[in-house]
């Protein structure tokens, strides 16, 4: 058990130190204080937004009621797509779709969603298939961070690998079969994946040893590996590149996720450790979603990809962290789609 007196102020100003200091190399005129009306800007002046954005597709987004997640939500809109909000507090999600207008909000569904929550995963990506023939953008954004205390979700997993990682995992496996062909998968990770752990001591869960940041470091080292093994399995089974898989740090935001990694005292810091605003965090997460071009497999910081920790590239571990979360989801009793009805459905969703 681990309380902030383990974790002291100091170690809070190194962990924001090494987050600041992730390194960035824009290839374009986006950057760092880009915005994501910025971005959606860009791409639109310079025909550089993916064909489904035209066609009108649907994008998938969770945790899309508050911070980033928001303003990303907000920038699909107005790109004209029809965007799938899922939240666990539907109160504020339906606060933001009565914000964005009349004009707009009929493009916008709300689903509940609670990541920690298997059963919950299950329902909602029944629900999502039922109302929409296909998906273009699945966005994974929804997370928790720095728990002082080692927790666990309903099906017993330690609480940020299971939400930030398991159960987007899940989510994703229910809804491939689903999404259309060209369409792509969003995984918002973190430069804080420096921070989890290495080959060798695959202890996922943080059974042997829990920290707040070393269990979040995990949980976001785990969004880079699932990215990566994604692609090779989707590559695999479909005999070609169909569906993009890539990731990204957003930067450091002063939003609701630092709620749990400070004392109530210490909240006021969080304004000196952010180097972005909310809307300039939603940007790379609005190029990775509707950019004509994206590399798969690919991490990307300020619109532009740029190379992960080694770790965060071992093929050892993008494997055995698929093995470990497919296991898992058998053992706690939810079924997967075989390979077989993926690479079908998504040959067949146009």
């Amino acid at each position: 058990m681990t309380s902030f007196s383990s974790f002291p102020l100091q170690r809070c100003v190194l962990v924001a130190a090494a987050l600041l200091c992730h390194g960035t190399t824009a290839l374009s005129l986006l950057g760092r204080k880009s915005t994501a009306n910025q971005v959606l800007a860009y791409l639109q002046q310079n025909d550089q937004l993916a064909p489904f954005v035209s066609q009108g597709g649907t994008a998938v987004i969770t945790g899309g009621n508050s911070g980033i997640g928001a303003e990303t939500v907000k920038a699909l809109v107005a790109s004209g797509m029809n965007v799938v909000v899922c939240a666990r507090n539907i109160d504020s999600a339906n606060q933001l779709k009565d914000e964005l207008g009349t004009a707009t909000k009929d493009r916008v569904e709300i689903e509940y969603l609670d990541l920690s929550s298997l059963a919950s995963v299950q329902e909602a990506a029944a629900s999502i298939c039922s109302k929409h023939d296909g998906i273009d953008v699945l966005i994974n954004n929804a997370g928790i961070m720095a728990l002082p205390q080692r927790e666990t979700t309903t099906d017993g997993i330690e609480k940020q690998f299971g939400t930030n990682h398991v159960g987007h995992h899940y989510l994703t496996r229910l809804l491939l079969p689903q999404m259309r062909n060209k369409g792509r998968v969003v995984n918002v990770a973190s430069t804080a994946h420096n921070f989890g752990l290495s080959a060798g001591n695959e202890d996922w869960e943080s059974k042997e040893s829990y920290t707040p940041w070393g269990a979040y470091g995990t949980s976001k080292l785990s969004n880079i590996l699932f990215t990566k093994q994604l692609k090779k399995e989707l590559v695999s089974v479909n005999q070609g590149k169909m569906i993009d898989s890539v990731c990204l740090h957003p930067g450091v935001i002063a939003s609701p996720l630092w709620k749990h990694s400070l004392p109530s005292f210490m909240q006021p810091l969080v304004g000196l450790i952010a180097n972005k605003s909310v809307e300039q965090g939603a940007a790379t997460s609005v190029y990775c979603a509707l950019s004509r071009h994206v590399e798969d497999g690919a991490y990307y910081d300020d619109c532009s990809p740029v190379e992960p920790s080694q770790k965060a590239q071992s093929d050892q571990l993008q494997e055995a962290l698929w093995m470990y979360t497919e296991q898992l989801l058998t053992e706690k009793g939810f079924e997967l789609p075989s390979s077989s009805v993926v690479a079908e459905n998504v040959a067949a969703v146009n």
